[in-house]
């Protein structure tokens, strides 16, 4: 597995969130099942929630308002009526529009009329599949099956809406089985939503009809497992029996939603001798009707090398929690699929919220000394979940771990959790060594500056005034040889410490960092941005002056910011609130 770790701090006009990002590329396949292409997982900065500054740690997605007028469909201009036709699928989904209903109406209306031009026609019905809802069906259906262009796509919208429009059509395909894969697809689909018993004479000719694709008969085993109320069992063992291709899933699909003993019985055969995709199949259907037998499986599908068996025997574990089924659970934090490890964490904390806290602490503990780095970085993801503040020590020698995901998860939960003095004490060593690689210009990377920053917001969100002067250094630009991320904290924290008091000197460096827009080398959004609130926490009159000026725009984080620390400072200085 390639692994690597990437920050992101981005800052835009619009104010798109500066975030730490822990990135994990997978370019392993198991299976034949990729793992995902990414695993992101944010830890966030007490900069970003506090002060809680609306939304500015968000994209803002604006819904601009609707200007357009139903009645252009009524235009005799084609132009026009073809533009609303348009812009109605453009917009349907916006907020902003209220009108389906009219639309809706509108359109079935021009529609029944008689449109000739064939594009309009076209881009009316798909509006109105858009715009309408299950009502729509049969006039749409009627409307549209000669037309080949527009018939299928309608099809597909009568398959979400479950509708029995087009059976006659559908059980015409599937009775001759001659029509396009991708037509007989849908057709069978539809019969699974709306077919009865009279089908299965077809879905089962399609099932063993070697000529057709794979698709069309993984479908008609869906089909049938949701249409046969008796029999299934049967037709299950016929396929087993048979040489069909992938019959053990197409038995599985049959007997889906299924139970009984001899439902059980064919099911355990297909989880023992399946694919991955059988095994699959059978197993969520055998969790649903005898959960006894799902446990028994769930060891064997947790060393399976498919990670959605593993994920599945994750799930029934978690349907009976017990010491035993949990320590099973803990033996998935060391999983190569970041999703898994992030599931049984979930699990973990659940759990031990539920009266389970003993055998949790037990996991915590065997894991935070794990040989794994994945184990490690979901024991502290606990530690933190459970507040536990007593393995802080641990905590602190993985600060030093070789692998930047532990570090920085490391001091992202000492941000989170420490409080005594002892432990800021230690805390407050490791910085200082890094502060001096800062300042004689050594190497220093982006996974120490990231885990610098935690532990600098921890000194400020504790007022631990021994970090003091060291916090200063990281006040000045000095050509950024201190780090971005790094300063913005460290001012971040300063302003803590400094909360309705009058520093004058560190006042000033603060409005020398806010007003650091050169055009070239401008000082970093990020640290005028923490700047900002910490000169707000500081509450001095005289700070208005400067931070006015960049309170007029929208939503972006120094605008916000500003607004916030000049509210701030005439709510402290008893002055009339700005117009």
């Amino acid at each position: 597995m390639f692994r690597a770790f990437a920050r992101l701090p981005i800052a835009t006009a619009t104010g798109l969130q500066w975030l730490v990002i822990f990135t994990i590329l997978v370019g392993n396949m198991t299976s034949g099942r990729f793992l995902p292409a990414q695993q992101t997982q944010e830890l966030q900065h007490f900069w970003e929630i506090d002060p809680l500054l609306e939304d500015t740690w968000q994209l803002l997605q604006q819904h601009p308002p609707m200007r357009f007028d139903l009645a252009g469909l009524d235009s005799p201009l084609a132009e026009t009526r073809l533009s609303v036709a348009q812009q109605l699928c453009r917009v349907h989904d916006n907020p902003n529009f209220k009108e389906h209903a009219d639309a809706g109406k509108k359109l079935l209306a021009k529609l029944n009329s008689g449109e000739a031009n064939v594009q309009i026609r076209r881009a009316m019905v798909s509006a109105a599949m858009l715009v309408g809802d299950a009502s729509y069906a049969a006039p749409l259906w009627d409307l549209v099956k000669e037309d080949p262009m527009v018939s299928g796509t309608v099809e597909r919208a009568l398959v979400k809406w479950k509708s029995p429009a087009a059976i006659a059509t559908w059980r015409q395909r599937a009775h001759d089985a001659t029509a396009p894969s991708g037509e007989l697809l849908v057709a069978i689909e539809g019969l699974s939503l709306v077919g009865s018993e009279v089908d299965v004479p077809d879905l089962v000719r399609i099932l063993t009809d070697h000529r057709l694709s794979s698709a069309c008969k993984l479908h008609a085993s869906r089909a049938l497992g949701a249409i046969v109320t008796e029999g299934q069992n049967a037709l299950a063992q016929h396929i087993l029996d048979s040489n069909v291709d992938q019959r053990h899933l197409l038995a599985a699909l049959v007997l889906s939603g299924h139970s009984g003993e001899t439902t059980t019985a064919q099911l355990k055969y297909i989880i023992e001798n399946g694919s991955a995709s059988a095994q699959g199949v059978a197993y969520r259907t055998i969790t649903n009707v005898n959960l006894d037998v799902a446990l028994d499986y769930a060891p064997a599908l947790l060393a399976s090398n498919d990670n959605i068996l593993r994920e599945l025997a994750i799930k029934v574990l978690q349907q009976r929690v017990s010491a035993s089924n949990l320590q099973l659970q803990a033996t998935a934090l060391d999983d190569r699929n970041p999703s898994i490890r992030q599931l049984v964490t979930q699990n973990l904390l659940s759990s031990a919220a539920q009266g389970e806290r003993e055998i949790v602490d037990k996991i915590v503990t065997q894991y935070l000394d794990s040989a794994t780095w994945t184990g490690v970085e979901q024991a502290i993801m606990l530690t933190v979940g459970l507040q536990d503040r007593s393995r802080c020590e641990s905590l602190l020698h993985l600060l030093d771990h070789p692998h930047p995901e532990v570090s920085m998860r490391a001091g992202w939960a000492l941000m989170k959790l420490a409080e005594d003095s002892v432990v800021l004490a230690r805390m407050l060593e490791h910085t200082q060594i890094m502060t001096e690689k800062f300042a004689a210009s050594e190497p220093v990377s982006e996974t120490d500056q990231i885990r610098l920053s935690y532990l600098f917001e921890s000194f400020g969100r504790n007022l631990y005034r021994p970090a003091y002067d060291m916090l200063l250094r990281y006040v000045p630009k000095d050509n950024f040889k201190f780090g971005v991320i790094s300063r913005a904290s460290a001012i971040w924290a300063l302003g803590k410490m400094n909360r309705d008091q009058d520093n004058s000197v560190l006042r000033v460096a603060l409005h020398q960092r806010i007003q650091d827009a050169a055009p070239l080398l401008p000082e970093d959004l990020l640290v005028r941005y923490t700047s900002t609130l910490a000169c707000g926490e500081m509450g001095q009159a005289d700070t208005l002056k400067v931070i006015e000026l960049y309170g007029a725009g929208y939503r972006d984080p120094l605008s916000v910011a500003s607004r916030w620390a000049c509210d701030r400072i005439r709510k402290q200085n008893g002055l009339p609130p700005a117009n």
